[in-house]
């Protein structure tokens, strides 16, 4: 199922990688505060240009360990059904997170954000559940509030690691915007969108791939959000769709 390294590459893992709030895969420049404890729950399902399926049950753990500094780890659990074949599932590749706050928002600048990132081969690649070899990377990340508007926008590189000469680095990127619905302080309302993509790792593929996102996010209370949201490939190299359902927590 050729076509899941390049989504498993764009996310660092079979899903979404650990970000200050869903669903956007583009990461933004806020962590979770010193000792404060968040967790994400999500479901997604995914289907490739050549009919293949994957749901994806994702557990991510942020602590922040300062007030700047943030780490994370993320669990998958992959369901794939290829085209006319028997369901497939089991553990997908674990990941750690390093996010760093260099900057803080003001009225005049960004708020500027970097990570680092190691997704493991934990998963079993010859069914699918894993991307076949390790990955590490970096990101740069900037963000800005205008009023009831969010820009965000990330850059940065993956190495790959054991997956011998079928398999080179690769750019990501990715790029947001999320829109303030609701007027009130309580229970926000948000619409996001966004553009993510980068290269795919493996040779011999095609090169690039681009997905374009809407989703919702909805807080019901300081400490808990929900969210939903569905995306499309941008060419044939990107999963045909994608939707998400998830929830975060904040402790």
């Amino acid at each position: 199922m050729p076509r899941l390294l390049l989504f498993l590459a764009l996310a660092g893992g079979p899903a979404a990688p650990a970000c200050a709030y869903r669903p956007l895969e583009t990461e933004d420049a806020g962590v979770v505060g010193k000792r404060k404890l968040q967790l994400e729950t999500s479901w997604d399902r995914m289907r490739t240009q050549n009919s293949e399926s994957l749901d994806c049950f994702l557990l991510t753990t942020a602590y922040g360990l300062t007030e700047n500094i943030e780490v994370s780890v993320q669990a998958p659990i992959s369901v794939i059904k290829p085209d006319e074949e028997a369901r497939m599932g089991g553990l997908g590749d674990f990941a750690l997170y390093y996010k760093h706050a260099a900057l803080k928002e003001n009225g005049k600048r960004p708020g500027i954000m970097g990570q680092a990132y190691w997704r493991t081969d934990s998963g079993d690649s010859d069914r699918g559940l894993g991307a076949g070899y390790q990955e590490l990377g970096v990101l740069g990340v900037a963000s800005k509030a205008l009023g009831r508007w969010q820009v965000n926008a990330m850059a940065g590189g993956a190495l790959a690691l054991g997956g011998g000469e079928d398999f080179g680095n690769a750019f990501q990127y990715g790029a947001s915007l999320d829109y303030r619905l609701s007027r009130g302080k309580e229970r926000p309302l948000y619409l996001l969108s966004e553009i993510v993509g980068g290269e795919n790792p493996r040779h011999g593929m095609e090169r690039w791939g681009a997905t374009w996102f809407w989703g919702l996010l909805f807080e019901p209370s300081p400490r808990l959000a929900i969210d939903a949201g569905i995306g499309w490939g941008l060419d044939r190299a990107s999963p045909h769709w994608r939707t998400t359902l998830g929830s975060t927590w904040n402790f």
